[in-house]
């Protein structure tokens, strides 16, 4: 263990919900508040800087992922987040030619991460915050950045209208309008640790305005198309725009400091638009009582605008402009001898365009930055799958092969570099190749009576077949993609009214850095594991309860520097009360 900080990290959740249908019109909806405490997410280490320094203990010496001789020398500590969510959906059926429906969601979130451990001690006891350091005659450097706090304040809105219902001649029709928006998004954290000598109150302040996404979607379908019963048709037309605003200001005082003080200074600010029209159809034909064919295709225009990335706060200009067009089509076979075996064989070609995220975000803070890419290349599959299905009342059985070609995949790359600081950037990867199975299995009464079973096993081999920009990886695994993966859940309904449950997950090691060096287990790795779950559920007419115990085994693993959690508990309790 790399970690050398212990406790119990609490949650806790409360959920209101009620609802009701007055004669066309029906209503839902719910208050959720989720509290949490994580344990630490993050080490703070360094690999060895020569030799000489202050001599301290407390630190912990560990070869990483990368096999390089490190030293831990403090973790992020908890981190206690609030979760409040307001959503009421509303429906209101006027005739079978128009039913309305509205939603609006609004979330409120709070995150603290203030309590950051420091392991080191000098000769006296004392913390140590800054300087060339040795621990067992090796040498690290530490500075006051290692060890600073953060929070963050956000509030986000969604809200949404729809209409649906029937056309003259069989047609039917399905419109939604959405929106999302970021309504604050305030990112804070300290240049030093408030326990520190050298502590100023200074800090960093990122904030996300004129944040947002809107959408509309149109849809008609149609059985028995053009009066033929052996065919049916499905289209519509598609639109989104998409926007990113992000600023970041140095602060005198990193908790309550806003970016229009005297004492807040211009540090950079980055962002873009973009938008995509489209419009899609397939037609269905089934020209045997055995046999169908289906055939599609997606037709997009998209551009990116308005991208710009500014040093000063009177800086002006920006990206160019880009416009991208791309057709996807697809084609399926279907093939059903009998009732119960359904054969299907399909191929497709897939485009995804690049988010704002992607082009403009750029985050300049002092552990975790982000560089944008406004040159980024649209993503372009080619996909072939097989599908084999058995379905009965009690079982079913599928077996899944697939072939996927992919030309600029879009890799988030990150990489963690002497100062600790985690710097992402997205790149565009010439050319990965990935085929696979998947095997999965869904039994009722299985061996004997009240038990359920569901099991699902899947094979992949992601390859980096062409990568110009970094030549070096080509032939290497594509990251955080395990060649195996496993899951099952044995259920027993002991009577009517209880449940009990083990479930467990298993998947192999896999490769976090796209040049595959990260060979072993442990901080910075992907590992390997297995975790079991347990829960038993009881129900009443107007209470459920349950509990359950997740990671029994109390397994430690990491992805990347992150370790999942250690064994959890949790009681649930839900009253209905009429």
């Amino acid at each position: 263990e790399v970690f050398e900080s212990k406790g119990l990290a609490p949650g806790y959740k409360t959920f209101f919900a009620h609802g009701n249908k007055v004669g066309n019109l029906s209503y839902y909806m719910f208050y959720n508040r989720l509290e949490t405490q994580s344990q630490p997410t993050n080490v703070i280490s360094k690999t060895l800087a020569g030799c000489g320094g202050t001599a301290v203990t407390g630190a912990k010496n560990y070869i990483d992922s990368r096999v390089r001789d490190s030293i831990a020398f403090g973790d992020v500590g908890e981190e206690s987040i609030v979760n409040d969510l307001f959503k009421i959906k509303m429906n209101y059926e006027f005739s079978s030619q128009l039913k309305l429906r509205g939603m609006i969601g609004y979330l409120d979130r709070s995150r603290k991460q203030e309590n950051v451990n420091n392991y080191i001690r000098d000769a006296n006891g004392n913390k140590l915050w800054t300087g060339t350091l040795s621990f067992n005659g090796k040498a690290f450097t530490v500075n006051d950045s290692h060890f600073n706090v953060s929070r963050q304040d956000k509030q986000d809105l969604l809200a949404g209208i729809g209409a649906s219902g029937q056309f003259g001649g069989g047609w039917n029709y399905d419109a939604v309008l959405s929106a999302y928006t970021v309504l604050s998004d305030n990112s804070r954290q300290s240049d030093e640790n408030p326990d520190s000598p050298n502590f100023d109150n200074s800090g960093r302040m990122t904030e996300f305005s004129h944040t947002g996404w809107q959408l509309f979607e149109l849809r008609f379908d149609k059985d028995k198309f053009l009066d033929h019963t052996d065919l049916a048709f499905e289209g519509g037309y598609h639109y989104d725009h998409a926007r990113l605003e992000v600023k970041s200001y140095n602060t005198s005082d990193w908790k309550n400091s806003d970016s229009d003080d005297q004492d807040s200074s211009f540090r950079n600010s980055s962002g873009g638009q973009t938008d995509t029209h489209a419009v899609h159809g397939n037609l269905g034909w089934k020209f045997s009582p055995k046999w169908d064919l289906q055939v599609g295709g997606r037709a997009e225009a998209w551009r990116s605008f308005n991208g710009f990335k500014h040093e000063a706060s009177d800086e002006i200009g920006g990206h160019l402009e880009r416009d991208e067009v791309a057709f996807s089509p697809k084609v399926s076979l279907g093939f059903k001898p009998n009732d119960n075996l359904d054969l299907r064989f399909s191929l497709a070609r897939s485009t995804r365009f690049p988010l704002p995220e992607e082009l403009f975000e750029n985050v300049d803070a002092l552990q975790d930055n982000s560089v944008s890419t406004p040159g980024l290349k649209p993503e372009v599959g080619n996909h072939a799958t097989i599908m084999v299905g058995h379905y009965k009342a009690d079982s079913t059985t599928q077996l899944n092969m697939f072939f996927d070609e992919v030309t600029d995949t879009i890799f988030r790359d990150q990489d963690i570099t002497g100062n600790n600081t985690t710097t992402s950037v997205f790149t565009n990867i010439d050319k990965v190749r990935t085929f696979g199975v998947e095997f999965v299995a869904k039994r009722r009464n299985f061996i004997v009576s009240k038990h359920d079973f569901d099991f699902n096993i899947s094979y992949t081999n992601s390859e980096i077949r062409q990568h110009n920009s970094n030549p070096s990886t080509a032939g290497n695994n594509l990251p955080r993609v395990p060649e195996w993966r496993a899951k099952f859940q044995s259920l027993y309904h002991i009577n009517n009214r209880w449940d009990a449950m083990v479930a467990g997950r298993w998947q192999d090691k896999a490769f976090g850095r796209i040049q595959n060096d990260d060979i072993l287990e442990g901080d910075g790795g992907q590992d390997e594991y297995f975790f079991m779950d347990l829960k038993t559920t009881y129900r009443h007419k107007y209470v459920n309860a349950s509990i359950g115990i997740n990671n029994l085994t109390d397994e430690q693993a990491f992805t990347g520097p992150h370790p999942f959690p250690n064994r959890t508990y949790s009681i649930d309790f839900k009253w209905n009360l009429m």
